[in-house]
């Protein structure tokens, strides 16, 4: 089967929405993701990506380093895995347009937090009676064709929108939303390949384990 994939660029807002996240205890926070001997690769590591110098720098960090655990690796694999493996095409995406979130909403300082795609995939931007602009307007129309094509046909292409190109192993092409819709590489690839790297060496040590 033909895979449509991909993820926002700021997942993880919602998850630390209410925490309270301080520099003093970042690295230790962040290390509790993994347990085990994580605390070292830390120091050897992910805190020299995912560095911060104060509280404030501490959330946006922990977004960004919660985003590429939980939703950026898992989704670059599986697209790359279906790239090696599987017999038909993927097309990758990354949507990183926030929505016009009226003041004092719950979403607000989410950005393109988790499911902020979903109005403009589904062109159903009225169902929120919020500021949008003619830029979402033409944003969702995009979207919604690229879905609704490749629904039809396992292809979000046609004439009316850019190209988007199939993402392959040796080319791995990202469809970027946001005000313009561009083709790019994968985002935030330094941390993913440091993720890559570390569930890479779970899995050895498993099967050395027989487990």
């Amino acid at each position: 089967m033909p895979l449509l994939v991909g993820s926002n660029a700021d997942e993880a807002r919602p998850l630390i929405a209410g925490k309270d996240i301080k520099l003093a205890s970042f690295g230790e926070d962040v290390g509790k993701s993994f347990g085990g001997d994580t605390m070292r690769d830390l120091a050897n590591g992910y805190l020299k990506i995912y560095s911060t110098t104060t509280d404030a720098q501490a959330r946006e960090t922990r977004a960004r380093f919660e985003r590429d655990l939980r939703f950026g690796w898992d989704v670059w694999t599986w697209a790359r895995m279906q790239a090696k493996t599987g017999k038909s095409e993927v097309f990758y995406y990354y949507f990183q347009h926030s929505p016009p979130f009226p003041e004092g909403s719950p979403f607000s300082g989410w950005g393109a937090g988790h499911w902020q795609e979903l109005p403009y995939v589904f062109d159903h931007l009225s169902q929120n009676q919020w500021a949008w602009t003619d830029a979402d307007r033409t944003l969702a129309n995009t979207i919604a064709t690229y879905w609704t094509n490749f629904a039809r046909t396992g292809n979000p292409n046609d004439a009316a929108a850019p190209l988007w190109p199939n993402f392959t192993a040796a080319s791995q092409r990202v469809m970027r939303f946001d005000g313009a819709v561009a083709v790019d590489g994968v985002p935030n690839l330094e941390g993913l390949r440091l993720f890559d790297d570390r569930f890479a060496k779970m899995r050895a040590d498993s099967i050395a384990l027989g487990k």
